[in-house]
């Protein structure tokens, strides 16, 4: 999960502005593909680092929809030429209905452009609701206008979707959720499928990460968002069970953050009570970790390091500076967007190709650092965001 913007404007929430969708000439897609064009991306998706090796689905866990199904690995979803070729014909249209802008949604975006693209669906809309329900009943309602066949959306809380979505579902859009379902909605019926991170991984890769910086121990101190999220629930379990597994690691503090805006007073709220602290979880790279970090600088602190998730900006560019930040869990963002598009195609055509499509599609999570770093962000945020360092 990316970070929302927690400021906002009444008149933000209540309206769609011209700046926040694209549409039809305006949209940055690139040119449709036609009959007979290569569709690599979307036959063989994008490539994984040799590094990066998927663990047995069947032995994950962290399912964050109410349906409860188990996980298939988004490389086992298949696509062939001809389904291709049949969904080039259709001259369908798409909108991708964004939570967020910061890197990792971007990602999505540019992923699920590149697959749109060689599918020859047309992106007539994207939109970014900045984690506000209103805001995403209002961008649905704008986008639904634009008559699209398919709706890549997700994140908000499983009791707000239905309400917001069945305009959608009501006009036959085909539509696929990130993170979490839609509750009462069944994957395969209201609901194309959900793709979501392999939340387990991307928690437990931080512990991984700060027990690799810190072999002989440490005093970690635990900053977790306090909003009930699944999604986050989940990634908090898989790094506080797979931390357990290391016993020199000790978790020294546990404090809860209800405003991620506000993550800078909280980590200096922990080192005044926690001096002895050495590491510092933040839930994940802006605004958390740039808070935690702004914390530590304000004290003199800089001797402690700071682990977090969602490889983005801040996180690549301190780690490439050997700065505080030393691990940032990534996960393929970008490939997740070539998957949506791929499952939400299939759904569309309807027929055996719709019942090839999983209830529940996961894509990886991995832990990055100063040895893998470019690498994990060029598999993270495909070739469109370049690295910062």
């Amino acid at each position: 999960m990316s970070s929302p913007r927690w400021v906002r404007t009444a008149g933000a929430i209540a309206t769609l502005s011209a700046s926040a969708m694209l549409v039809s000439g305006c949209s940055a897609q690139a040119e449709l593909a036609s009959e007979g064009a290569p569709a690599d991306f979307v036959l063989s998706g994008w490539p994984m680092p040799d590094w990066l090796e998927l663990p047995d689905a069947s032995t994950l866990a962290g399912r964050s929809d109410p349906e409860g199904h188990k996980p298939t690995w988004f490389n086992d979803v298949p696509i062939t030429q001809a389904e291709v070729d049949e969904v080039r014909a259709r001259g369908l249209k798409a909108a991708f209905v964004n939570w967020d802008d910061v890197p990792f949604n971007k990602a999505f975006e540019y992923g699920a452009d590149r697959a749109f693209g060689e599918l020859g669906i047309q992106v007539v809309a994207r939109t970014n609701f900045e984690f506000d329900a209103a805001k995403a009943s209002a961008d649905i309602q704008s986008v639904l206008a634009l008559d699209p066949d398919i709706i890549l959306t997700g994140v908000l809380d499983t009791a707000q979707w239905p309400a917001i979505l069945q305009p959608a579902i009501d006009a036959g859009v085909t539509v696929v959720l990130y993170s979490q379902g839609a509750e009462g909605w069944r994957s395969g019926e209201e609901l194309c499928t959900v793709v979501d991170v392999d939340t387990q991984t991307f928690g437990a890769s931080v512990a991984d990460g700060i027990h690799e910086r810190y072999p002989d121990g440490a005093n970690v101190g635990v900053i977790r968002w306090s909003f009930n999220h699944p999604a986050v629930v989940a990634r908090d379990k898989g790094f506080l069970e797979r931390l357990a597994t290391y016993p020199n690691l000790n978790v020294l503090a546990d404090v809860p953050m209800d405003d991620p805006n506000g993550a800078d007073a909280v980590a200096s709220a922990v080192l005044t009570r926690y001096p002895d602290v050495e590491v510092l979880y933040a839930p994940w790279d802006s605004p958390p970790a740039e808070g935690v970090l702004s914390a530590l600088r304000a004290a003199g602190r800089e001797d402690i390091g700071i682990a977090t998730l969602d490889l983005g900006m801040t996180s690549a560019t301190e780690i490439a500076a050997d700065g505080p930040i030393f691990h940032a869990s990534g996960s393929g963002a970008y490939e997740a967007g070539r998957t949506m598009a791929v499952t939400a195609s299939k759904c569309a055509l309807g027929g055996e190709s719709k019942a090839e499509v999983p209830p529940y599609v996961i894509f990886p999570a991995f832990g990055a650092n100063a040895s893998n770093l470019e690498e994990a962000w060029e598999y993270m945020h495909g070739p469109e965001i370049p690295f910062p360092g």
